[in-house]
Formats: C-alpha cells, structure tokens, sequence
C-alpha cells in the first residue's frame, strides 16, 4: 500500500464488516522417536507443551487499536486431565476499510490480521493466588484473500507455535460483506476539481437578494408641505 501512495494513487475505500467464527483449537501431540534410535517414524517431531499453570484458554483477534476477545474456555477437566480439544463456537466482529488494488477488479490490498491464543496462568506466591494472562502463540491470516474471494467466506486451519514447536491448530471461518450505511471515502488519484462545491460534492445555491422599500412618514410629509 506505502508503495501505490508514493506514486499518489490510491483508490475509494470500502468499509466491510468481517466475522471470525472460532471454532475449536484441537491440541498437537508429540509423536516419539523409536526405542532403538535406528529409525524414526516419518511424522515424528516434537510440539510444544501446555505450561501447567495454564488453566484457560482464549483466542484474540486484532489488527492495530481494533481487537476482540472469545471467552474462557478451561484446559484441564475435572478429574484433571487435559482436554485434546477446547470448542469455542463464537463469533467476533470487526470492521476494516479495504482498499481495492484497481477499480475494475475485486482484489484488494493486503491487510494482514493476527490471531493468538492467551493462556491464563495461575501462580500460588506466599499461599496467595494470582492470575495473569500471557500470549502462548499467534499467527496471521490477509484480510484481502477473505475480500476478493467470490464466497467472501473461507474455513481456514491455523498451526499456532511456540518457539516454532507446534502448539495445536486452531480453526476459524472468516467471512465479510460490504458495510454500505458508513462508507469511508479514500483518496483519488490525480483528480480534477473545478472549485469548492464539487469538493464538497453540494451544489451551489444562490442566496436570494432582499429588496427593501422606503415611503416617507406622515411628519416627514408635514415638513416638506410647510
């Protein structure tokens, strides 16, 4: 985009509202090497482990000042065995201008999204309980693939890491529509203005002119007669 605005093109903007349904994060299971060490299974790989003090999970949405958060969900049941997979079934919103990269096709100019998973950490300091919640991985989906796709709508399968060690896949849908009823005007490129008014896009009114008529007093009358 820093690129088509040092050349001073940049084309109308169009707000559209985007919905991210989050489904589940189902968690990676490590897959052991064999005893022997002669061999190794082919799909063999080491993935990062749940911190123990991660007792809730939360997945956050954000691009810049804009983000929204799911709920809590619980990592451990009962009996206290991890789950393999924490559902969601939520859906957040958002809204983003999109700049289309030209006005006689549907592709958009890239706008990137981050999504992370936020663990909640339970300490016990001096027998005194605290909470805290830190970002365990994250990753980043375009916005513009989403925009100039013919369905608007695309399932997608995250791999969120850690350290780059897998830490589960997390799948979301993505889908927007056009927000018509506040549409953000962006900037033309070499535009031709003729004066004020066309800037403003009004019209120009003409101001009636006020006529005023003046008929002499009855005293003013009485002196010219004398």
């Amino acid at each position: 985009m820093f690129g088509r605005l040092k050349k001073g093109v940049r084309y109308n903007g169009k707000k559209m509202g985007f919905q991210v349904s989050v489904h589940d994060l189902r968690l990676a299971a490590s897959m052991p090497w064999h005893s022997t060490k002669t061999w190794y299974h082919s799909k063999a790989r080491e993935c990062s482990e749940m911190p123990e003090e991660c007792t809730k999970l939360a997945v956050v949405v954000k691009r810049g000042p804009k983000e929204v958060t799911t709920t809590w969900k619980p990592v451990y049941d009962q009996a206290g065995e991890r789950y393999e997979l924490i559902k969601w079934d939520e859906d957040l919103s958002l809204l983003f201008t999109m700049y289309p990269k030209h006005p006689s096709n549907k592709s958009f100019v890239d706008k990137n999204c981050t999504v992370f998973i936020l663990g909640m950490m339970t300490e016990y300091k001096k027998q005194i309980r605290e909470q805290k919640a830190k970002k365990l991985a994250s990753v980043k989906f375009n916005l513009a693939e989403i925009a100039g796709d013919e369905d608007h709508c695309k399932t997608l399968q995250l791999e969120m890491e850690v350290d780059g060690k897998p830490l589960g896949h997390l799948k979301i849908t993505v889908s927007c529509k056009d927000d018509e009823a506040s549409p953000e005007k962006g900037i033309l490129s070499n535009p031709t203005v003729k004066d004020d008014s066309e800037v403003l896009g009004l019209q120009k009114i003409q101001k009636p002119v006020r006529t005023f008529s003046w008929s002499p007093s009855r005293s003013e009358g009485m002196q010219q007669a004398a």
